[in-house]
């Protein structure tokens, strides 16, 4: 299967790269928080916004349209 194209290959790199890394950092604020999101039924704020901080969700995004691609 062929790499999709990104607008700088090696931007997309740096941001693939290390995700895993970062969102393993994350496991003791996760955990922390975890009572009050299962009392809310919620991802708490922090959460979020730590995800958020930390590249998660731009996974999501198309690489063309500056997304991670997924590939190192």
């Amino acid at each position: 299967m062929a790499q999709p194209a990104t607008s700088h290959p090696a931007a997309a790199a740096k941001t693939a790269a290390g995700l895993v890394d970062r969102i393993r950092t994350l496991r003791p604020l996760i955990r922390e928080h975890a009572p009050r999101t299962e009392q809310e039924r919620r991802v708490t704020p922090e959460v979020v916004a730590a995800l958020t901080d930390a590249g998660l969700y731009r996974m999501n995004v198309l690489p063309f349209k500056s997304g991670c691609s997924g590939h190192s």
